[in-house]
């Protein structure tokens, strides 16, 4: 057989995509708890920030994203490449 499996494919998707959220929470965790604090200081009765809040809003996206890539990718993966040639 020819060219890669399914899962290879949605692998190497899933890998470049799991780089960029990284980087994205790596700069976006900090700045919203920043911009979270500045704006509650403003209430009468504040509450405090937990990092639980960003790591599971962190790992919603990640599992939102993959499901996507996986889906996505296996929807591809199953149709008939010779339909893909002829629309070319």
């Amino acid at each position: 057989m020819l060219g890669a499996t399914a899962s290879q494919v949605s692998g190497l998707l899933m890998k470049d995509l799991l780089r960029l959220l990284l980087i994205a929470n790596v700069f976006a965790i900090p700045l919203g708890y920043l911009a979270m604090n500045r704006w509650l200081e403003g209430f009468a009765y504040r509450i405090e920030l937990s990092p639980l809040i960003f790591l599971v809003g962190a790992f919603v996206v990640f599992f939102i994203a993959l499901l996507i890539v996986r889906l996505n990718a296996s929807k591809v993966a199953m149709e008939n490449p010779v339909n893909a040639l002829r629309s070319e």
